[in-house]
């Protein structure tokens, strides 16, 4: 029994390390490969962020599968709005992808933190809201890149406020 486990876990890695060798840090970067499948439960799992509490401190989101992930909204810092994903130093990857609505097969990463990179910041732009679906991303068992939820407001989010997403207690 021990012996098959093994080899059962033996070939899930080699699968894994075969298909990680298939795709190129460039395409990753441009946006040319479909790795974080974008048909994953993202999309069927929208989220709404409180624009209110978020402006007023901030609150915890009541996610599924996490309680450790926090939104704040503060008035912006420069002229244009921005989103600012935090972590603390020693967590696995985590970002904010978006997707084009009329090509689901282009992703980009907007931010995102890893092991060593705690912050991440871009602009927001108000193409966000209106041409891409945003997810919240984050690596998941063996370190898969996953798609969890989509943001689905952020046409509310306005132009004069930056917003945080702050994953806490060591996720």
């Amino acid at each position: 029994m021990y012996k098959k486990i093994v080899i059962s876990s033996l070939m899930i890695l080699s699968s894994f390390v075969i298909t990680a060798q298939e795709i190129t840090v460039a395409d990753c970067l441009s946006g040319r490969t479909n790795s974080l499948d974008p048909f994953s439960a993202a999309f069927d799992y929208p989220i709404y962020i409180d624009i209110e509490k978020a402006k007023n401190g901030g609150y915890i989101l009541d996610l599924p599968d996490t309680k450790h992930l926090s939104v704040m909204a503060l008035p912006k810092a420069y002229d244009e709005p921005r989103l600012v994903l935090e972590h603390s130093s020693g967590g696995w990857w985590k970002a904010l992808v978006k997707f084009k609505q009329s090509d689901p097969t282009y992703w980009e990463e907007i931010v995102c933190v890893t092991e060593g990179k705690t912050t991440s910041a871009n602009y927001l732009t108000s193409d966000l809201a209106t041409d891409y679906i945003v997810t919240i991303s984050y690596a998941k068992d063996f370190g898969k890149h996953t798609n969890m939820y989509s943001i689905r407001n952020l046409e509310n989010f306005g132009q004069d406020h930056d917003w945080y997403f702050i994953w806490i207690k060591g996720s």
